[in-house]
């Protein structure tokens, strides 16, 4: 999975700096064209933006949530092993 989440982050920070760069390039030439139709392409542009934002983040957050549920789970089979073998565990700080 990590693999795939990794191509895929890439791909999408990829797409980001391309519409990133497609708002400068329309800034740029904003003075040439009609201000209300290059203001609508900018929004457009932003809320793509915003959402490959929010995508990117959702699947870090996916991951750390994996990453912690693979850590219960090894905590979890560890005590259950050690409960089931009637072994105590002592806790030293």
């Amino acid at each position: 999975m990590s693999g795939n989440a990794d191509e895929m982050i890439a791909s999408l920070e990829m797409q980001l700096g391309t519409l990133k760069s497609q708002i400068d390039a329309i800034k740029k030439n904003r003075e040439a064209n009609d201000p209300e139709i290059l203001q609508k392409q900018i929004d457009d542009l932003k809320k793509k933006i915003k959402d490959q934002e929010a995508h990117i983040r959702a699947i870090h957050k996916s991951r750390e949530e994996q990453n912690c549920n693979y850590q219960d789970t090894a905590v979890t089979a560890t005590f259950q092993f050690h409960k089931d073998a009637d072994v105590k565990l002592g806790v030293t700080t």
